[in-house]
């Protein structure tokens, strides 16, 4: 896939400096290597790490787990933000260098970015038109989750969610991060209070959604391909929703049409008669068995 930074211009290679950010991946999230000097060598967790100066290295944090990749060819098996505030690369072996090349995997951020951006548009579409607030979230391996505060949605509300969040998406609509202060809050009609008082980022997908968050998200909602809600139930008085966005949902389609494909060809049926081949195949099959049953008894007496 081509990537969409040297569209605006940005190289995929960028040179630290100190007037930089240090968290290059709020406003980089596309650029896929880095280069930074070394503040310390260290150990966590029982692994050697490494702490930079600057880093696109995204640290597991709201619901979105960390960024893998490599730094100086050596594997980073995970990173995470200290009680210092600063941002620990875990290594798979020692490293020694005062300045190092980081990459990113590319594959992994782009489904998370995917990812996390589905979910702010379904926090959206349930408060839109179920009103229903979101309470956590979770991006997993295979499937994210949403947990919102009420129960018993329908599956006509479901699918109604589920169209207004599609319908953002095949609009490809900006989405954009401002930084505030806690005295301009009031300007972004934000779903959720902030977890901060001061250097706030509104993550906002155009006149849709307005969420603080600090996450990486794509640059346009196009990007995100597709939203699907997998199935839901009820959860400690609310709901839980099981979603995938993007590449999940076209692996998964792919997936499932090969299933109702070698399902067909067993029964001999087209995918429009599978169900009712199915059913009857079913009930021909309780006939069968009430009928030997009938028969061994007969064979018995």
């Amino acid at each position: 896939m081509t990537d969409p930074s040297e569209e605006i211009g940005i190289k995929n290679h960028i040179v630290v400096s100190n007037c930089m950010a240090k968290k290059l991946y709020l406003d980089h999230q596309y650029v896929r290597k880095f280069s930074s000097p070394v503040i310390r060598h260290t150990a966590a967790k029982g692994k050697p790490a490494i702490i930079l100066e600057q880093t696109l290295f995204y640290p597991t944090s709201g619901g979105q787990p960390h960024d893998t990749g490599t730094i100086n060819r050596v594997p980073v098996i995970d990173v995470f933000e200290d009680e210092n505030h600063e941002i620990v690369h875990l290594l798979a072996e020692p490293l020694k260098a005062t300045e190092v090349c980081g990459r990113i995997n590319w594959e992994r951020r782009l489904d998370h970015m995917q990812q996390h951006t589905g979910q702010h548009l379904l926090s959206q579409a349930f408060m839109q038109i179920c009103d229903a607030e979101t309470i956590s979230f979770h991006l997993g391996d295979k499937s994210s989750t949403l947990d919102l505060k009420r129960a018993g949605f329908s599956i006509d509300k479901i699918a109604a969610v589920e169209i207004l969040a599609n319908r953002i998406i095949y609009e490809n609509r900006r989405v954009i991060a401002h930084i505030v202060g806690k005295n301009e809050l009031d300007q972004y009609p934000v779903r959720r209070p902030p977890a901060v008082d001061d250097n706030i980022r509104i993550v906002e997908i155009k006149d849709f959604d307005f969420s603080p968050c600090g996450g990486t998200h794509c640059r346009r909602t196009g990007e995100i391909g597709i939203v699907k809600i997998r199935r839901f139930e009820n959860y400690k008085g609310g709901s839980r929703i099981h979603f995938i966005c993007g590449l999940r949902a076209l692996r998964e389609y792919q997936r499932k049409s090969e299933i109702l494909k070698q399902i067909g060809e067993s029964l001999s049926t087209g995918e429009t008669e599978l169900y009712k081949n199915i059913i009857k195949n079913r009930d021909d099959l309780k006939f069968l068995q009430r009928e030997h049953s009938n028969l061994k008894k007969q064979l018995l007496d």
